[in-house]
């Protein structure tokens, strides 16, 4: 702990290491190769938000108002609970928790977009009951070692429902706080949407938001599970960015990225940046449509007629 404040003493940390030459724009990156570009986006929006409501516990029983902080709960010695958190709809974020002593206790985060019915049905996502939950997992082991210990992954996560599981040894632990801090790229919704229609209104702000979570680095195909930029996909989420948010900076970020992925037969992968090549001719074209888009909403002709040769 203590790490992040400037007067640490970093005496005892090791030197870096060398993995692998960096790579200049214009270079096929491989996996041993290492890309370095000057970052010509923003960097990503963080701001705290709070979870919605406990939808359901089991060992234990407390209160919503848990989730407003200051009201922390406690943990029995050698003893497991679970609780199942909702944020009321899908978000991408770091989730933080802060807990006191417990060595060793074994705090379990599974995080889900629903939960399931059986292996191929969802259902309702608002209903819980008779459904399992199923979703990827952070596990954070106490050390014990002080008061105030706070546990967050190194990389956001995708979530409505945040699973909690807490199995303790000889040491009881108190959660004193559990939150999450959103991240996505500062998207601005700049333009609106009036109707009468007030589910008109609704599917105007779940496609926000569904702009809004599918972009970061990036823009996205889904947050949950690929996070992978897909040509189809991308065109219509740039052309959202330009009419909603009147920011063409990850729309050019995503134009010269497919532009990099171009092999020496002139196509271009159907989704970049990836390891794995994989071609949709048909997405090709789109990005030539992107250029295209480019060019008829933005007065730069000359960054267009980079894109020519390709």
């Amino acid at each position: 702990m203590g790490w992040e404040q400037p007067e640490y003493d970093v005496e005892s940390w090791k030197n870096a290491e060398v993995i692998g030459r960096g790579s200049p724009r214009g270079t096929k990156w491989r996996r041993s190769v290492w890309g370095l570009i000057p970052r010509n986006i923003p960097m990503m929006e963080e701001r705290e938000e709070r979870l919605n409501k406990i939808v359901k516990q089991e060992g234990i029983n407390i209160s919503n108002d848990f989730l407003k902080g200051g009201k922390p709960f406690t943990v029995a010695s050698n003893s497991s609970v679970k609780i199942i958190f909702d944020r009321g709809h899908l978000t991408t974020a770091y989730p933080e928790i802060i807990i006191d002593g417990g060595k060793n206790a074994e705090i379990k985060l599974k995080y889900a977009e629903a939960l399931w019915i059986d292996n191929t049905n969802k259902g309702n996502r608002n209903v819980i009951e008779g459904k399992k939950f199923v979703g990827y997992y952070d596990i954070f082991i106490s050390d014990g070692g002080g008061d105030n210990r706070e546990y967050s992954p190194l990389y956001w996560r995708t979530y409505r429902y945040i699973q909690m599981e807490i199995t303790t040894r000889d040491e009881p632990v108190t959660v004193k706080d559990f939150k999450g801090i959103f991240t996505a790229y500062p998207l601005v919704e700049r333009a609106g949407f009036e109707s009468s229609r007030q589910d008109l209104k609704d599917i105007w702000d779940v496609g926000w938001r569904t702009a809004r979570l599918c972009a970061n680095e990036t823009y996205f195909d889904c947050p949950y599970y690929e996070q992978l930029q897909y040509v189809g996909d991308t065109r219509i989420q740039a052309l959202i960015s330009l009419y909603v948010a009147g920011d063409d900076r990850i729309v050019r970020n995503a134009i010269e990225q497919f532009d990099d992925s171009r092999t020496s037969e002139g196509i271009t992968y159907s989704r970049y940046p990836s390891n794995i090549p994989q071609f949709i001719p048909t997405y090709s074209l789109d990005w030539i449509g992107m250029v295209y888009d480019y060019w008829q909403y933005r007065d730069n002709s000359e960054y267009v007629k980079k894109f020519l040769p390709g």
